[in-house]
């Protein structure tokens, strides 16, 4: 696991002061800014294309801004209804595809909700969805 020598400053997404909105011009402003890291925010959508990805993560890597990434919000490995488990599940997948493809070294996401459960039940449930997730994701590499 790569370590950091220090602790790591950016931005949520792309900054406000960017010339243009877009990660390819939004990584280079960061680094002008001062800062040495940006969040990928899929908070709604994972918008970064497969095509995308290499440019982004050069473009990263060049500028030696670190990527990380947020997740949806749309996520609840805890849910009643199993076509929800399945979609919160491919959202993690997408996410974790897509920032591992542009070099994001973390993702960040809210699991799910008690739901007025047992705690250790709900975690159990959580752990198992997202080992079914780790498990896809390893059997690619």
């Amino acid at each position: 696991m790569e370590k950091f020598k220090k602790l790591n400053f950016g931005t949520a997404g792309v900054p406000i002061t960017s010339p243009s909105r877009n990660l390819i011009e939004g990584i280079p402003h960061v680094k002008r800014l001062g800062l040495d890291s940006l969040e990928l925010e899929f908070v709604q959508q994972v918008y970064v294309k497969t095509e995308q990805t290499k440019e982004i993560k050069k473009i990263s890597e060049d500028n030696e801004v670190y990527l990380t990434c947020h997740g949806q919000y749309y996520i609840n490995l805890n849910s009643k209804e199993p076509e929800k488990l399945v979609a919160s599940q491919k959202r993690i997948y997408q996410a974790a595809k897509i920032a591992d493809m542009c070099g994001a070294k973390f993702l960040t996401f809210h699991a799910g909700f008690y739901l007025g459960q047992d705690k250790e039940e709900v975690y159990k449930k959580i752990r198992d969805a997202l080992e079914e997730v780790k498990e896809k994701l390893d059997s690619e590499d």
